[in-house]
């Protein structure tokens, strides 16, 4: 499998592309007990989080810390997500608090 192709979890005899899951259906196999399909959020949120966690943090590793933190309370609260709502709104909330 090529780099871009995607990210692949085998699934009992079968195999799920993430990539064509949608955020929201990601959080909901996490919840469900697939740990490791949070990483998939990690990766689509990462870039944005930055980007946006540099408008209030000048120094660059005071940004990589906060941005590691948000997706360690995003973790830990995953629980608390609703997956009938959207995910983008929700981790971003998890940044400001």
């Amino acid at each position: 499998m090529k780099e871009n192709e995607g990210i692949i979890v085998l699934v009992g005899m079968g195999k799920i592309a993430l990539n064509d899951k949608t955020d929201e259906e990601i959080a909901k196999m996490v919840q469900l007990g697939d740990v490791e399909s949070f990483g998939v959020l990690v990766e689509r949120y990462e870039p944005k989080m930055l980007r946006y966690a540099q408008r209030f943090l000048f120094h660059k590793q005071d940004t990589e810390d906060q941005v590691q933190e948000v997706f360690l309370k995003a973790y830990t609260n995953i629980q608390g997500f609703d997956t009938k709502r959207k995910f983008s709104p929700w981790i971003y909330l998890v940044l400001l608090i």
